[in-house]
């Protein structure tokens, strides 16, 4: 893993708020809002973000954010990153792979991704509590499941961009292992 700089909280957020806006929120939004300029389109993703991922940022805040970076992940790094549960990505990458298709699309979704020639990219939310890992992936966990699939194929590149949360305590419902 490479650190690439500070990052802030807020322009995580934002990150993450305009890549879920522009993709799998679209389908609910109402017609007027999808066509927004990008300005007022910040604002409003950012709203539907907070809104519909409150259940896991809001833990993320109750860990006691201490730093935030920018950084670049590497094939090499995949032993190192989780899954929500605790699950080793590789074992949700296969897990999600196999997955019949449902009422979510996600098995799909990532399927088509895995089957794709383009690179996965971000953003990648992950959070630790420290640089060295292991790193619990908050957002973007369909995508590093394809990602994944892509190096076990043998096209090998890195996962970016990401941001790593540090934090002083885990996120229990996130981090450790369910149950």
């Amino acid at each position: 893993m490479d650190i690439l700089g500070p990052a802030n909280f807020s322009d995580i957020l934002m990150a993450w708020a305009v890549h879920e806006f522009n993709g799998r929120y679209q389908r609910w939004l109402p017609p007027d809002v999808r066509g927004l300029p990008p300005d007022e389109a910040r604002r409003e993703a950012l709203s539907v973000l907070v809104q519909g991922r409150f259940g896991v940022i809001l833990p993320m805040l109750a860990a006691n954010i201490r730093e935030c970076l920018s950084v670049r992940f590497y094939p090499a790094d995949i032993p190192q990153l989780f899954a929500m549960g605790a699950v080793p990505l590789p074992t949700y990458s296969q897990k999600k792979l196999g997955e019949p298709a449902g009422p979510d699309g996600s098995a799909e979704h990532v399927r088509g991704m895995a089957a794709s020639e383009e690179p996965v990219r971000g953003p990648f939310v992950m959070i630790s509590r420290g640089v060295e890992g292991p790193y619990a992936i908050f957002d973007g966990t369909h995508r590093a499941a394809a990602w994944v699939a892509h190096d076990n194929a043998g096209r090998a590149y890195a996962l970016e961009p990401a941001y790593l949360v540090l934090t002083e305590w885990p996120s229990p419902a996130h981090e450790l292992p369910a149950g």
